[in-house]
């Protein structure tokens, strides 16, 4: 999470299928606003996500079995799906309005 920049975040990891299958929907854009750093869900042995049903947009990082980022998303829409060749975990947090777009900022970061 530190090369992402998304350090003194909580980490919430989904193990269960409701955990996963819920994710983050109820959390609320305005935490931001009210000085709450939005956390950031965990999704292990996956390779795709969704945001169906989202209230806000998401950061999305998709990692390697070692932990490596292969590729981030920036800002992604509700009602989107997305999959990473070779991921094995996922990363989503809300995203906070520092970017947008796609383009990967991380040095060492593949896009694909």
């Amino acid at each position: 999470m530190h090369e992402l920049g998304w350090c003194d975040r909580r980490l919430i990891v989904a193990h269960g299928f409701f955990e996963r299958l819920v994710g983050l929907l109820g959390w609320a854009p305005s935490g931001v606003a009210d000085g709450c750093a939005p956390p950031v869900m965990a999704f292990p042995c996956c390779s795709s996500v969704h945001t169906w049903f989202m209230r806000c947009r998401l950061d999305i990082a998709f990692l390697d079995r070692a932990g490596q980022i292969l590729k981030v998303e920036r800002a992604v829409a509700p009602c989107r799906l997305l999959t990473c060749s070779g991921a094995v975990h996922v990363l989503e947090r809300p995203c906070d309005g520092s970017s947008t777009g796609s383009i990967n900022e991380f040095s060492g970061v593949a896009n694909t």
